[in-house]
């Protein structure tokens, strides 16, 4: 008897006797069970159904079904709000969400005359799935002489910036609230930013023209991230909130090389989405 004061099995045992562990495939555990009635003459059945299930997840290391179907990842939805008054109230703050992200957004200068032409990059982790059909940015000094701000969406690739999703840009020789709807792909051609809810991805931004700065609405360079890029964080100082390019570009690339990438203190410009 395979269970304490349990009955003979009628259905678990007897219809997957002949198959292994670990060829035993979770489609066919869940159409044994998917018949099965919540009630007390079933507890048996429900009782080996959990036990083989378990098993078989030691055996192949697959948690379908403790995690897609059950409890699910950690992914805490903050309550979405606007970068500045005037703006939409229901956007999705990227630098605001975990683990990354804090609330201590300040206006931060960015790109000096002497800073180069870098490409900053920020990770967030989407709040819901979603397309993106708006991306907010608030200018808060424009610039000088003619100048576009760049800004991109990236996938991850083992907690570093993959490849390119979606792509913009926007005029920053006025201020405001700067609401951008169309977005294109590495070739130039018009695309979709989609997103998966509770999966990691890459915001970027940058610049395409040469030594003339603005500055924008974004987390201060001082502020704590809730996680540090520094190898030994100094809680009174920068903590290496994004990655940048150590070579200089105008350019949104359609991927990084690893070794062309740093940790930098720059504060990550403030971006919502919805």
């Amino acid at each position: 008897m395979s269970l304490p004061d349990a009955t003979r099995s009628d259905r678990v045992y007897p219809l997957l006797q002949n198959l292994d562990l670990e060829n035993l495939a979770f489609a066919t555990v869940q159409g044994v069970g998917n018949t099965l009635a919540i009630e007390e003459m079933n507890e048996d059945e429900l009782r080996r159904l959990v036990l083989v299930n378990l098993a078989r997840l030691t055996v192949s290391g697959e948690w379908n079904g403790l995690l897609t179907a059950g409890g699910g990842s950690f992914n805490p939805v903050l309550p979405n709000q606007a970068i500045e008054a005037g703006s939409a109230a229901d956007l999705a703050i990227l630098n605001g969400y975990p683990p990354w992200g804090n609330g201590n957004n300040a206006a931060t200068t960015l790109y000096g005359t002497s800073s180069g032409n870098k490409i900053y990059l920020y990770p967030f982790v989407a709040p819901s799935t979603i397309t993106v059909t708006n991306l907010e940015i608030s200018i808060t000094s424009a610039a000088a002489s003619t100048c576009s701000g760049l800004m991109a969406f990236y996938t991850d690739s083992n907690g570093a910036p993959g490849t390119l999703i979606g792509k913009t840009s926007v005029d920053v020789t006025s201020t405001g609230v700067k609401v951008l709807t169309a977005f294109l792909d590495s070739t130039g051609s018009s695309t979709t930013i989609d997103l998966t809810g509770g999966t990691q991805y890459w915001f970027g931004f940058g610049r395409d023209t040469d030594s003339v700065a603005y500055s924008y609405s974004g987390t201060n360079a001082y502020a704590r991230p809730m996680v540090s890029f520094a190898s030994a964080p100094n809680f009174s100082a920068n903590q290496y909130q994004v990655l940048r390019t150590i070579s200089s570009t105008l350019a949104i690339p359609a991927s990084f090389t690893m070794t062309d990438l740093e940790p930098h203190s720059l504060g990550c410009m403030t971006a919502g989405i919805n």
